[in-house]
C-alpha cells in the first residue's frame, strides 16, 4: 500500500510539472535542472504544509464537530494550493525578462 501511495505521488507530481509547464505558465522559460529542482522541493514543501496544516487542524478543531475531517482537509488543500501557485507562478515557472 505504501509503495503505491509514493508510486501515485511521484506520477501526479511528475504529470503536473508537465501539464503546468505546457498549459498554465507557457510563456515561463523553458526546462533545465533548476527548473525541475525547484518544482521537486516546492512540491516537497507544499506536501508538509499540507499534512502540517491538515494535522494542526484535527487537533485544533473540537472533536465534537461533525465537519471536522471535511474543514481540516479542506483548510490544508487551500494553504497548500494557494502556496503552490503563487510559487510556481513567480518562480518555477516565471517568465523570462527581456
Amino acid at each position: 500500500m505504501h509503495l503505491a501511495k509514493a508510486i501515485s505521488f511521484i506520477a501526479g507530481t511528475t504529470t503536473a510539472y508537465f501539464l503546468n509547464r505546457r498549459f498554465t505558465f507557457t510563456g515561463a522559460r523553458k526546462g533545465g535542472a533548476g527548473q525541475i529542482g525547484g518544482f521537486a522541493a516546492l512540491y516537497t514543501t507544499t506536501f508538509f504544509v499540507n499534512v502540517g496544516t491538515n494535522a494542526l487542524m484535527l487537533a485544533t478543531l473540537s472533536a465534537d464537530y461533525t465537519w471536522r475531517v471535511a474543514t481540516a482537509w479542506i483548510i490544508a488543500q487551500g494553504t497548500a494550493t494557494a502556496i503552490n501557485f503563487v510559487m510556481l507562478k513567480w518562480v518555477v515557472f516565471r517568465e523570462a525578462r527581456d
